[in-house]
Order: C-alpha cells, then structure tokens, then sequence
C-alpha cells in the first residue's frame, strides 16, 4: 500500500502510483503513475472540467494475456467494500469457473457463491495504445467517463441474455482519471438505463477507494 503526500485515501493498486496532487479544496488536480511498463499522466483543470490525458506503453506486459490474474486483481478491490456494504465475509471461491463461461470469478462466503462479470470500463485507449505505444485525449471529464461506463454496460447487454445477466454482478474495472463526482452523476443520469440491464448489480471499482462505488441498484 502506498499513501501520496497530502491524499488521505488508501491507493490500493501498486506502489508503482507515484503522485497524486490536490488542489486548495481538495479535489484531484493532476496524477502521475510511472512503472517499467507504462507512464499516466493526467491533468484535470477545475474552472472548464476538462481533463488531459496522455499514456505512454514502455514495454506490454508479459502478463497481459491472463485475464484471470487481472479479474482477480479487480476482484480484491471489490471485496472489502462489498463486504463492509453488505456485512458478509466473501473471498475468492476455491472453485472457479472455466475460461469460456459467462462467470469470470466465483465469490464464496461457505455457505453460497455470486458469479461476477469483469469488465475493462474504458476500452477507447486500449487498441491505440497497443498498436502505436501511445494514447492521448482531452475533453469534458463527465463526459469521457460517462460514455466509457455507458458503451461498457452496453456491451455485455448485448453479449449476455437476461436471465444470466439477472444472476450477475458486474464489476467495471476503472482508470484512475474517473473521479467520485462523475460516478455520482452517472448513477442520477443512467439509473433507469442500468435498471433496464437487469443486472443484479452494477459496480464501478476504481483504483481509489472513493472510486469503488455501486452504480446500482443505488
């Protein structure tokens, strides 16, 4: 666990974050994330709420084909909120499901399982960033997190039929340029769309702690 200078809340990612800066209020003004694998820089202006994003690949990870390891990752975020949310004591299940099933990860709490559904929340970078090393855009905070989370959620309608969808829930691994006031508005603006997706339930789990929220039902 590492905690950047002057930022309360717990990174749970990697010590591989190296700066979080916040302005006078509070709110998050810029980010830096460097490892041997990629380089983040984020920069967020306040008065316009437009955000800058530009990510560099150095090297792809060696590890970057076993989707398992990254669900699972996303999955040890999730738990201690949806444990606290829900008074439960769930852990990763000893029995997971096979790779070509709609269930990515089992939960256990011993006496009876949850199927989750993981999902990259942000899939616009990726295949730029794959094929040219390098990934940049500005615009409109809400809007580049608003329409990323929507098209997400619109891909595994479309994928899955309802009665799965109705046993899953779907856990939206999120980038760390999302901020907790973009989810806030997500939930207020989309509510009727993610009750009409029939998911169990829709969470969005950031890389912060106050980015791990559920999206619905709220």
């Amino acid at each position: 666990m590492f905690k950047p200078k002057n930022f309360t809340d717990t990174v749970t990612m990697s010590d591989n974050l190296n700066m979080i800066l916040l302005d006078k209020s509070g709110k998050t003004k810029a980010i830096r994330d460097v490892s041997d694998i990629h380089e983040l820089a984020v920069n967020f202006d306040k008065k316009s709420d437009v955000v800058k994003e530009k990510f560099t690949l150095k090297q792809k990870n060696k590890q970057s084909n076993n989707n398992q390891e990254k669900e699972i990752i996303v999955v040890n975020r999730f738990l201690p909120v949806f444990n606290k949310e829900n008074n439960t004591q769930f852990i990763l299940s000893q029995n997971q499901p096979l790779t070509d099933s709609h269930i990515d990860i089992l939960i256990s709490d011993g006496s009876k399982e949850i199927e989750l559904q993981v999902r990259v929340s942000d899939d616009e970078p990726w295949g730029k960033l794959f094929k040219n090393k390098f990934f940049e855009r500005s615009g409109k905070g809400f809007e580049i997190s608003h329409n990323a989370i929507k098209r997400a959620i619109e891909t595994k309608i479309k994928k899955y039929p309802l009665q799965i969808r109705n046993d899953l829930i779907l856990l939206l691994d999120g980038w760390l340029a999302v901020r907790p006031e973009d989810l806030e508005n997500f939930i207020t603006t989309e509510n009727e769309f993610m009750k009409n997706s029939e998911f169990k339930e829709i969470w969005f789990v950031g890389e912060i702690q106050k980015t791990i929220i559920k999206l619905y039902p709220y």
